[in-house]
This record gives C-alpha cells, structure tokens and sequence, in this order.
C-alpha cells in the first residue's frame, strides 16, 4: 500500500483541507503557510510539515508545492530536506528541540486528515 493511500484511506484531501490541517496542528492561520510573511520558527515548521505532506503524502512536485506557497522550487527543497533530517537525527545542536515542534504537527495533521478532515 503506498504512503498516500496509508494516510488517507477515504479520499484524498484537497491542498486547502491540508493547509487547515497543519495550520490548526501548529496553532498558526492559513495564510501563514505562505512564505514571505515572517520567518519565526514555528510558522516554518508549519511551512515544512505543510510541504512534506503534499509531497510524500498526495504526490506533489516541488515546482507545484511552491507554486501554492508562492516560493522557488529550491526553498521547498530546503525545507524538505531539514524536516527529513531533523526527523531522521538524533544529535546535533537543536534536533531534539525542533524535532519535539515539528513531529506532534505532523502527526496531528495526518490525524486529522485521515479521520476525515
């Protein structure tokens, strides 16, 4: 069963349903998730749980992902490979203080989408 259908075993959620998702899991607006507001850490961890679930939860392409976030291809590529390695290390300064922001979103984003939004 791919990554997707696990997730989402009903349909698959539109962007704007995954957007109320993280953005309710992390506590910020929707209109957050766009970049070129503010950089403070806990509205690009909602960026980054924003990005990873498009892409490895629905498939999307980084030009796609950052065609909606209104960003360039290689921010999106950025965020995605400091949520994969934040999620992925065990040391290192900060991992364990970002990872303990960034995981509960995610998990609760996915919770939520997969009870049916």
């Amino acid at each position: 069963m791919s990554s997707a259908a696990a997730v989402f075993r009903r349909s698959m959620p539109t962007v704007y349903e995954v957007e109320k998702a993280v953005a309710a899991a992390a506590g910020v607006e929707v209109a957050d998730l766009q970049v070129g507001g503010t950089r403070k850490q806990r509205f690009v961890h909602a960026r980054w749980v924003f990005w990873k679930i498009l892409r490895d939860d629905m498939g999307f392409g980084l030009v796609k992902i950052a065609e909606r976030s209104g960003t360039d291809h290689t921010i999106v590529l950025h965020g995605l490979g400091e949520v994969k390695r934040i999620l992925r290390d065990t040391q290192g300064p900060g991992t364990f203080t970002r990872r303990r922001l960034i995981d509960p979103i995610l998990r609760s984003a996915r919770e939520s989408l997969r009870r049916g939004r």
